[in-house]
């Protein structure tokens, strides 16, 4: 007897039974189907229970945990990179880099000339606001794709697969020029910036110094020679120490900010909340709004570093 065999029925149609030795063999097919995608799904699960030797000397040679071999092989890539960075130390980093309160104090004039207290206030508010998908995007996709690249990587993994090189290359051609330009950025701000710093501590404490703009250039370039030093040379004990200027980092913060607390003139609500400014002269507040919205788009620029 056939696995399908037509026979009549009381009308006269045709009828195809089924015999059971064929569904029984399908019934077996299907459950071992069903048993190969679960045992899959345990291998990505429970890889850590079963890695050998060699995955062992593998996580020596390049400071990875288990969580991070797994990650590897689920997503068919090799470790190759030494990691130094932990939990810990990259959150030093990130907050080192972006340097969020620091750098705020130095664009903070644009938002009080163009916006006032309100608009300085309201442009923060809706920046995080605005900026919050995209943190909350980075970190599914940090989550499903945990690998160094980031932005470029993320883009080949989840864009359509005729379009995955092309965006991944424009992706990562822009990343590359714009972290260029924020080198070049960073370098030109940042160098000169402690170096005034230092002039001004020296002139607190001095009132003859006469504050020579030579001396500021010397100053900046010590600082980038210092960067240098300890970013190339000092890269091994990098995550050790960034987590040591974390620590400064917010310990100044709250030195800063209790001064001002206790010290500052007090501020009425409608003074916080509904005193906008156009100083700056431009044609209408919502135009002078967004001209002051700097300080509020800088406290959000630089969060990427974390995937980057």
């Amino acid at each position: 007897m056939s696995a399908r065999q037509p026979i009549s029925g009381e009308h006269g149609m045709a009828i195809e039974m089924e015999t059971q030795g064929n569904t029984t063999d399908r019934e077996s097919h299907e459950a071992g189907h069903m048993k190969d995608m679960i045992a899959s799904v345990a291998n990505v699960n429970t890889a850590g229970d079963y890695l050998d030797e060699n995955d062992d000397e593998e996580l020596r040679a390049t400071k990875s945990t288990r969580q991070d071999l797994v990650n590897m092989q689920r997503m068919g890539k090799e470790q190759q990179l030494v990691r130094h960075f932990r939990q810990m130390s990259m959150t030093s980093f990130v907050a080192i880099a972006t340097a969020a309160w620091e750098i705020g104090l130095f664009v903070i004039s644009p938002a009080l000339i163009d916006g006032g207290r309100s608009g300085l206030i309201y442009s923060v508010i809706w920046n995080f606001v605005g900026f919050a998908p995209v943190y909350l995007s980075m970190a599914e996709m940090a989550s499903m794709a945990p690998i160094a690249g980031a932005q470029y990587h993320w883009v080949s993994e989840f864009a359509p697969a005729n379009m995955q090189r092309f965006l991944s290359y424009i992706t990562g051609t822009d990343g590359l020029r714009q972290w260029h330009g924020k080198l070049e950025t960073r370098l030109a701000f940042s160098s000169p910036v402690v170096g005034s710093l230092i002039q001004t501590m020296i002139l607190v404490n001095d009132e003859n110094y006469a504050f020579p703009s030579w001396q500021g250039t010397l100053l900046a370039f010590a600082a980038m020679i210092i960067a240098y030093i300890g970013n190339v040379y000092g890269s091994k004990v990098l995550p050790y120490w960034q987590n040591a200027v974390f620590a400064i980092h917010i310990i100044a913060y709250f030195g800063y900010i209790v001064p001002v607390w206790v010290k500052a003139p007090t501020a009425t609500h409608k003074q916080v909340w509904a005193d906008f400014q156009n100083e700056g002269g431009w044609s209408s507040m919502g135009l002078t709004l967004l001209v002051g919205q700097l300080t509020g788009i800088s406290a959000q620029v630089g969060i990427d570093t974390a995937g980057e």
